[in-house]
């Protein structure tokens, strides 16, 4: 009430950026129009989303076999005076990794590759095929068959692929 100051803001929420050009760098393994779709750009753009996106299209190369894929924003221009947006798109697919399972007889294969944790993590090294291995040892325990062991071989391929292959005992 005293020597008080009352501020008052007015907020212009602008023109609607649309956007025009989008490109997609190093993507080999997808079409780009699976890029685009996640993008859609037949909303208006937001950063948020743009973020989002690129979150979406990063989880679905890891569910593809591509764990250490990154997917992000190389080049983002915003033209202001035609509100339009061009973005170009950076994808770095890493090498592709094929689960292979042996000996499973009792669980989906669906369900073990969604247990194993190298899709999820990100990594295929001697620790991850650890954990995935002990992942599949307490799928199977919780199925019924805690008397369950599990081996894995890794196998770099000519194309600097990699298989790694599960014996379920």
């Amino acid at each position: 009430e005293e020597n008080g100051i009352d501020l008052l803001f007015k907020i212009k929420h602008g023109d609607v950026l649309r956007y025009r050009n989008i490109t997609i760098l190093g993507n080999q393994a997808f079409p780009d129009g699976r890029f685009v779709s996640a993008i859609n750009p037949l909303k208006s753009f937001s950063e948020r989303r743009l973020r989002a996106a690129m979150r979406k299209l990063t989880e679905f190369y890891h569910h593809k076999g591509y764990p250490r894929a990154k997917v992000r924003v190389h080049k983002k221009h915003i033209d202001f005076a035609s509100n339009r947006v061009d973005v170009e798109i950076q994808v770095s697919e890493g090498p592709h990794v094929t689960l292979k399972f042996y000996g499973n007889h009792h669980l989906n294969h669906k369900t073990l590759r969604k247990t194993a944790t190298i899709l999820k993590e990100g990594s295929f090294d001697s620790f991850e095929i650890d954990a995935s291995k002990r992942a599949i040892v307490a799928a199977y325990a919780k199925a019924g068959y805690p008397h369950t062991s599990v081996a894995a071989q890794k196998t770099l391929l000519q194309d600097k692929n990699v298989m790694i292959e599960f014996f379920v005992t």
